[in-house]
């Protein structure tokens, strides 16, 4: 038996309309987005989420545009401590930011050995190892 856990909408930046007081800026001050979940992700084979926001400092400035919806990319950590194994990239913000920060956030993903999804193949992503509990 495999267990598979998933989950919506991941959003590491800030919302429009919570700009400075939002996930991004928590997190920023040591919110951890998954402390009620992780025990349950931890028993999971595979965790699935959709990644909405981008996770880069690429072209970053002060406006109102470039922080929206923008994750820093030290959010790999809380993935990981999450256990995230698999995210889906193919959605509205994941190119709001630029090509660029795209093809940041795909990199830190896979460097970080999370399987993306999304990105333009339509290649079967494979978990080879189960969890043994």
């Amino acid at each position: 038996m495999i267990i598979m856990d998933a989950v919506g909408d991941i959003i590491a930046g800030d919302h429009p309309h919570f700009l400075g007081i939002g996930v991004g800026s928590a997190v920023k001050h040591g919110l951890y987005v998954f402390e009620h979940v992780e025990k349950v992700f931890a028993k999971a084979d595979i965790v699935f989420g959709n990644l909405e926001t981008i996770l880069s400092d690429y072209g970053k400035t002060n406006s109102y545009e470039s922080l929206i919806l923008r994750g820093k990319p030290d959010f790999i950590e809380q993935l990981k401590r999450a256990h995230f194994s698999v995210l889906n990239v193919a959605n509205n913000h994941i190119q709001q930011h630029g090509e660029q920060c795209f093809l940041d956030t795909v990199s830190i993903l896979q460097q970080n050995r999370i399987k993306v999804i999304g990105i333009g193949s339509l290649q079967p992503q494979t978990i080879k190892e189960k969890k043994v509990n």
